[in-house]
């Protein structure tokens, strides 16, 4: 009995670890499935902020009394080939009732992805409803914000599954990419403009001096964010540029360890915006796509031992089988303990742990070398920090002191003009953008390959 129970325990652990293989494979198929469905669920989200933002308004903004009624270009809209939803206007409803209605059918609709509807049918309808209402917004819908949510709604229509049950596995690689260049886009359009612009406060790092008091809607942290040093606010217009122009550059490599550095960066910008400014979803948005970068091995501490729990088989033993299989395993257990204890490091190991963090420290100090040649820091000795530096002997006005140290004691200039900026962003450009395009075409031919592969399977079974 013993004899069959240790056979049955054998062949239980031989099946078992065959299932953890076979998990483990899916899992690395599926690395992209928990931060997809983060990605479309904040999507999601910011449909339906967008939603509830022009419901709310549209009385005061497109009524009948409002800053630009609707009626006013009612028929140049349903003459136009965009406009069909327009055309679809039953007679009974007027045209402020219909915008209304388009408006709470997104809503309802965005909620739906928000609680894990996120295939693309569910996102095809947020994206005609939100670009029938775009059509129709004039001046209070040309901004940036409303024109990146079409763009990003339309490469959503790819990233996502074509049903529920599809969420299960990651999307395309293709249509991840396509994401890429998107924010690769929106961040360098972002940071070359402001060099563009001429702006003396861009150029002379004093903006942060006046944007908290001078934004539209400034939040309770605004004020607090005013108070902070000179050489601190100085400090953080040189992080926003160095995000948004040399780490965008980061996007566009085929290398995961860039790609994560970039997100973080990116992702740690916007949140920084988004407490200290209201930009509606455009700030969220952004940082939503910079989800794309990333894969469920980023998540690791959240979701790596979630998903081994959730995918591993439920079953229930015999007690005595059970206790031969765990026996079985702590002798298995032992050997591989005794085997690593033996084991010397090998060359290949030593390769790959070196190269691991290579790939982790070179994009560190690609945007250490660029800020180098970018920016100057240097020591004030102006009047204001020498009659500081007296007060600094009396060791209670040490904390002031090192306040006004970071006032008026350091400081950082731009080191470059603009026709140096657009030199190195041209040839940046030369070299990223042929890459970048290189891997997507590769990528396409693998998908491809795959796709083929698949359905010539599937006929050769139906045959």
């Amino acid at each position: 009995n013993m004899q069959e129970n240790g056979g049955g325990g054998q062949r239980g652990g031989e099946k078992e670890g065959a299932e953890d293989e076979r998990v483990a494979i899916q899992g690395r198929k599926d690395c992209r499935s928990h931060a997809a469905s983060l990605l479309l669920r904040l999507v999601g989200f910011s449909y339906l902020v967008a939603f509830t933002s022009v419901f709310l308004q549209a009385p005061g903004l497109y009524g009948p009394d409002g800053l630009q009624p609707i009626w006013r270009i009612e028929e140049g809209i349903k003459s136009s080939q965009q406009g069909f939803l327009w055309r679809l206007r039953p007679e009974s409803l007027g045209v402020e009732e219909w915008l209304d209605l388009m408006c709470v059918i997104g809503m309802l609709v965005s909620s739906m992805t928000m609680c894990g509807m996120c295939s693309s049918p569910f996102f095809l309808v947020c994206w005609v409803l939100y670009q029938s209402i775009f059509l129709v917004g004039q001046t209070f819908l040309s901004f940036q914000w409303d024109i990146f949510l079409l763009e990003v709604g339309g490469l959503v229509l790819l990233f996502a599954p074509l049903t529920s049950y599809g969420s299960r596995r990651g999307p395309t690689q293709l249509s991840a990419l396509c994401l890429h260049f998107c924010l690769f886009k929106i961040m360098l359009m972002s940071g070359v403009v402001k060099v563009q612009a001429r702006c003396p406060t861009w150029m002379g790092l004093t903006a942060l001096h006046y944007h908290y008091a001078s934004q539209c809607i400034p939040t309770p942290l605004s004020w607090f964010a005013h108070q902070l040093p000179n050489f601190i606010q100085k400090l953080s217009v040189v992080g926003t540029f160095i995000i948004e122009i040399p780490a965008a550059f980061l996007i566009l490599l085929p290398f995961r360890q860039a790609r994560v550095w970039a997100a973080w960066l990116n992702i740690f910008l916007m949140v920084c915006i988004m407490l200290t400014g209201n930009y509606t979803f455009f700030n969220l948005l952004t940082a939503t796509v910079c989800l794309s970068l990333l894969d469920d091995a980023s998540f690791s501490w959240r979701w790596k031992k979630r998903t081994r729990r959730d995918k591993r088989p439920s079953r229930t033993p015999s007690k005595g089988l059970q206790n031969t299989t765990s026996v079985l395993h702590s002798e298995q257990f032992l050997k591989s303990l005794h085997e690593l204890e033996g084991r010397e490091w090998s060359l290949r190991s030593c390769t790959k742990s070196f190269m691991e963090v290579l790939g982790w420290s070179l994009p560190l100090c690609f945007l250490l070398v660029c800020s180098s040649f970018m920016f100057v820091f240097h020591h004030n000795q102006g009047s204001e920090w020498k009659g500081w530096r007296q007060e600094c002997q009396d060791v209670a006005a040490m904390r002031t002191c090192l306040w006004k140290m970071l006032e008026f004691g350091l400081d950082v200039e731009v080191a470059f003009t603009e026709e140096e900026m657009d030199q190195w962003i041209e040839t940046s450009l030369f070299w990223c953008i042929p890459m970048f395009f290189a891997h997507f075409l590769g990528q396409a031919v693998r998908e491809a390959a795959q796709v083929y592969t698949t359905s010539r399977s599937i006929l050769r079974r139906c045959w």
